[in-house]
């Protein structure tokens, strides 16, 4: 479970690099223009990411408001900047299919060898205190298998997904990947560990709008967005991030018909 006070702190730097939330001094509620623009845009939004539920998946967290404002300095003209986390959290659900057959053996091992390790705990109880100690300080296999095992096991029970409007970036390098198929995406990268906190999982992002052609920042693992300049008030991109498990990551993927997010442009 996410710590509060941490994911607020993060949500803020990863929103200024993302071009996301605002603080809340600078902000204001959309004009009718603006208001017009996510209306339309914001449905077909949360329409995609109720895709990532089913009958083994299942929605923990949303935290999406139903407020969205927008800077103080948005004149009327240009990419919108919206403030508002379109950010949800979904788990695999209890004596589902993907539980029974993939999670459930995962937790029977980690409570074997959770049993083995107090055994072995205990046994050296009756040891000298420098045998005690070298147990305690040195890498033990058991304790090693428990903790890939459960690393595994809570990345294989969860999806996080994250939804950027008009974001300046995105991270990692195109995907090559003959097995994916992300439908209507300009540009698709990967990342090699996760998102937040998520340190060892592997994360994709998923861009629609005019991100073909950008060049690759090598300094900063990056594409950075080029955003035109318009009379009025645009939406020019949406980025989709994901990560958890990656089966799971590459049947979405493959799935559902990501073509739906370029209808929320107005560019």
């Amino acid at each position: 479970m996410k710590n509060t006070i941490h994911m607020v702190i993060l949500l803020f730097i990863l929103s200024v690099l993302l071009g996301g939330n605002t603080p809340a001094q600078s902000l204001k509620k959309p004009s009718p223009a603006e208001q017009a623009i996510l209306d339309k845009a914001i449905p077909i939004i949360q329409s995609v990411l109720d895709r990532f539920g089913d009958n083994d998946w299942s929605l923990n967290q949303d935290w999406y408001n139903g407020e969205p404002y927008v800077p103080i300095s948005d004149d009327g003209t240009g990419p919108i900047g919206i403030d508002q986390n379109f950010e949800r959290e979904y788990q695999v659900q209890e004596n589902s299919k993907r539980f029974n057959t993939i999670i459930m053996p995962l937790n029977n091992k980690l409570q074997e060898l959770n049993s083995k390790y107090q055994e072995e705990y205990q046994a050296i109880q009756s040891k000298s205190v420098k045998e005690q100690e070298d147990f305690m300080s040195k890498s033990n296999p058991t304790m090693d298998s428990i903790t890939a095992i459960g690393d595994k096991a809570e990345e294989l029970n969860e999806i996080d997904v994250y939804a950027y409007v008009n974001t300046t970036l995105i991270k990692g390098k195109p995907v090559n990947d003959p097995g994916i198929n992300v439908r209507g995406a300009s540009l698709v990268t990967k990342l090699n560990h996760g998102y937040y906190q998520k340190d060892n999982w592997i994360s994709y992002f998923l861009a629609f709008g005019n991100w073909k052609g950008l060049k690759y920042n090598n300094e900063f693992n990056c594409y950075y967005y080029k955003f035109r300049n318009t009379k009025t008030s645009s939406i020019q991109n949406i980025v989709i991030v994901m990560t958890g498990a990656p089966d799971r990551m590459k049947e979405l993927m493959n799935k559902i018909d990501w073509s739906v997010l370029n209808k929320a442009l107005t560019e």
